[in-house]
């Protein structure tokens, strides 16, 4: 009997070492990477699977698979909250600060059984100067506490690398057919070539919205965009085809108006409408101002797009930003 108690002792030491060995080897950061604006460290038991243009990680471990990503979201820290990773099927779902980092940050859990087994959602998002660091996974659920273990040392590695800062976005924008002057209120991005890929005929699109929003909605309206196509098409004539689709579905539309009138230094055709609330629970309208002009060879349009008469002077402000270039004709 004192034999196989002595046994059954060390049978458990060697399990409980065995235990805390793999809980250490899968918690304990030692394999380093680096993304455009972070470097971070993941557990010698995560393996790569997959990498994209180095700001997208994909790691395996106990079968699940683990993603990083470094993001831009032209949002304030603490507004970053509303970017937290989401999976179809949530439910429970808690969300709380992160205090593991030096950085303002959020952690996500939930419960989900979407495709008919328990699983559980993990998500976390921190970082600074717009530039922010994720780290999700859907996992098993008996499997979710040595992985957000796991996840809660990746996230405290985390350290942002980039000498940008917020403060060093520019006052003007300078593009081959336009100069926008933000004034460091708001920010531009160059979209032409992802929108090439759909639309060969267009030469250039930009957006502008908020460079830091401090609320999500903020985050994508007010948005100014502009784009320039070569085309035969007339300014009229797009304005008008886009009018008359608008007054076939009245029941969608409020306030459609048709008019010419001189913007950018042009004469511009106008189309201004706004979208009814789709619900009696959805109470949001959606104003569109577009602007169609003829500039040499290529056609101009520029929309703006804001929710509620709250966004309209901001809007304005954005479209009165834009200066329309003279190009070769």
């Amino acid at each position: 009997m004192k034999k196989f108690l002595i046994i059954l002792a060390v049978l458990i030491a060697i399990s409980a070492a065995s235990f805390f060995g793999v809980t250490y080897y899968m918690t304990h950061p030692s394999d380093e990477y680096t993304t455009e604006n972070f470097s971070f460290s993941v557990p010698g038991g995560f393996g790569l699977d997959t990498m994209k243009d180095g700001n997208t990680y994909v790691f395996r471990c106990l079968g699940e698979k683990i993603y990083v990503e470094d993001i831009t979201y032209n949002c304030t820290p603490e507004t970053a909250e509303a970017f937290l990773y989401y999976y179809d099927g949530d439910e429970n779902i808690k969300v709380e600060s992160f205090t593991g980092s030096q950085y303002t940050g959020f952690f996500r859990s939930s419960d989900n059984n979407s495709e008919g087994k328990k699983e559980t959602g993990l998500s976390y998002i921190l970082g600074t100067d717009t530039h922010y660091f994720n780290v999700s996974c859907i996992c098993g659920s008996l499997k979710s506490k040595l992985l957000k273990k796991s996840m809660d040392k990746i996230a405290e590695s985390a350290v942002y690398t980039s000498d940008f800062r917020i403060a060093d976005k520019p006052e003007t924008y300078d593009f081959k057919w336009a100069t926008v002057n933000t004034g460091k209120k708001y920010t531009c991005k160059d979209k032409t070539e992802e929108e090439k890929k759909e639309k060969p005929i267009i030469k250039f699109v930009m957006n502008e919205v908020y460079a830091e929003a401090d609320t999500y909605v903020k985050t994508y309206s007010p948005t100014i965009s502009l784009t320039v196509v070569e085309a035969d098409a007339s300014p009229a004539d797009l304005a008008d085809d886009s009018y008359n689709k608008r007054m076939e579905n009245k029941d969608k539309y409020n306030s459609i108006k048709r008019e010419q009138v001189n913007m950018f230094g042009y004469d511009c055709e106008r189309l201004f409408y706004e979208t009814k609330p789709s619900s009696d629970d959805d109470t949001i309208i959606h104003f569109y101002d577009l602007y169609f002009f003829r500039n040499g060879k290529y056609l101009y349009n520029v929309t703006a797009n804001y929710r509620n008469s709250s966004e309209e002077a901001d809007a304005r402000e954005m479209l009165g930003n834009i200066t329309i270039k003279d190009i070769d004709k």
